[in-house]
């Protein structure tokens, strides 16, 4: 009787074993990138449920984690192997490892590796977990460390915190700002004048050196954004960080007014999107010019400009771009300091996944030291970054490529409408244009792709 019950305990644990499944989501890749900076690896072997005790897990028990990625090979030794019970086993050592997963619930991600066609391919590739507590976009991470000089300059203006002001941007826009509006990251207030910096990002150059994601996920799936214009707003004081305690009023000059336009806040931490407006140029949201029309300060004191009505020559100091379209959107709240965007969300038609081969143009020998892989198509007002391995695009779209080394380097191509590369290949060699010494600034790679 005893040996019944505990051959019946085995089979119920055996059964729920194979029942539990981890909540996840799956992507394909030919091979995932070498080690990044902003995680923590726990590599595990080939075929094998093992996993290494890493170090690092201490320091992951202070920190509130954000994502998991669990990375295998698709190929097989055994037309048998169960992958998914593998993968299950090897999730519940993590969390045997690693017990806050419960409390975090991170995002969990299953990446299948398919570019291994033998074991001794598999074998060579990472196998484990990259755990992440910061999911900061590659891109984002990349302009920070090597194009910030070739981004968008902020405008700076100078905020008494007991008065406040209401400020204008050269695109149009104006930034209301009230009356003891920031306070101390710490809780502490702030006396005296403070810097509110302030950029805009209004065409696929500038948003490529942002470095911005350009993905958005609902309950429906994802989205990528087609954009009316971005904007970043941050205070500080002598150097610290502020954060708002009141809400800002943004009166944005959008670049175009089309249906669709809604309004979403980027979390800083996750690069993540949220909603906070839809369908800004609607019936419903009629974004009609207040009766009241106040003076605006422009960055440049010694201008001045009414609500709504643009000067023939509006310039701010510094600054030699001007815009005589106004399709401003009036009342957008900022009720934290980061990153706003007004965007159309849309699917890609014609999809493609490439992995390129990328080759200079003078040379014909591959370019060293790859790093992030830019696409831009012409017909978005977008740029998408992407590791370098693999590229999700529209076969018969406009595209522009921008390759970015570790040393800084920048390499284009251009597909032409008359000669575009045979994107419907899934290896195609790419001949790429060193163009570092052309582009200095986001305004020289708008000329120099002529969008």
């Amino acid at each position: 009787m005893k040996s019944k019950h505990l051959i019946l305990i085995f089979l119920l644990i055996v059964s729920a074993k194979s029942r539990a499944q981890t909540n996840h989501q799956t992507i394909e890749v030919a091979q995932v990138d070498s080690k990044k900076n902003n995680c923590v690896e726990i590599p595990s072997t080939f075929s094998h449920e093992i996993l290494s005790e890493s170090k690092s897990l201490n320091a992951l028990k202070s920190k509130k984690i954000r994502r998991v990625e669990l990375i295998y090979t698709r190929y097989k030794e055994n037309a048998d192997f169960d992958q998914n019970q593998l993968n299950e086993d090897r999730m519940s050592r993590l969390n045997q490892l690693l017990p806050k997963l419960q409390i975090d619930k991170p995002e969990i991600v299953w990446i299948e590796q398919i570019g291994a066609t033998t074991s001794t391919d598999a074998k060579n590739y990472f196998h484990g977990f990259r755990i992440y507590t910061d999911v900061a976009p590659v891109a984002r991470t990349y302009q920070r460390t090597h194009l910030n000089d070739l981004a968008n300059p902020a405008v700076d203006f100078l905020i008494d915190n007991t008065i406040g002001g209401t400020f204008s941007h050269p695109s149009g826009t104006q930034i209301h700002i009230p009356a003891n509006a920031v306070i101390y990251d710490n809780g502490k207030p702030v006396f005296g004048k403070y810097t509110i910096s302030y950029s805009e990002y209004r065409n696929a150059a500038e948003i490529l050196f942002s470095g911005l994601p350009m993905e958005f996920k609902d309950k429906t799936g994802s989205y990528l954004f087609n954009s009316a214009g971005m904007y970043e707003i941050r205070g500080t004081k002598d150097g610290q960080t502020l954060a708002l305690q009141k809400d800002l009023s943004i009166d944005f000059n959008c670049t175009k007014n089309e249906a669709g336009v809604n309004f979403y806040e980027m979390n800083d931490q996750t690069g993540e999107w949220n909603l906070l407006k839809s369908d800004l140029f609607s019936a419903n949201n009629p974004n009609e010019t207040p009766s009241a029309k106040p003076e605006i300060m422009s960055a440049n004191s010694e201008q001045r400009i009414k609500r709504g009505v643009a000067p023939d020559n509006y310039e701010t100091e510094g600054s030699s771009k001007v815009y005589q379209q106004l399709n401003l959107v009036y009342g957008l709240i900022s009720s934290k300091f980061g990153v706003y965007n007004c965007d159309q969300i849309f699917r890609i038609a014609n999809k493609t996944i490439i992995s390129p081969k990328y080759l200079d143009v003078s040379s014909k020998k591959p370019i060293k030291n790859q790093n992030m892989i830019c696409l831009i198509d012409k017909d978005v007002n977008a740029s998408f970054s992407f590791g370098v391995k693999q590229i999700t695009c529209n076969s018969q779209g406009e595209n522009i490529f921008l390759l970015f080394t570790e040393d800084g380097e920048i390499y284009a191509l251009k597909s032409e409408k008359d000669k575009r590369v045979n994107l419907n290949q899934k290896e195609p060699e790419f001949l790429m244009e060193n163009i570092t010494n052309k582009v200095k600034t986001s305004d020289d790679l708008k000329s120099y792709l002529n969008i």
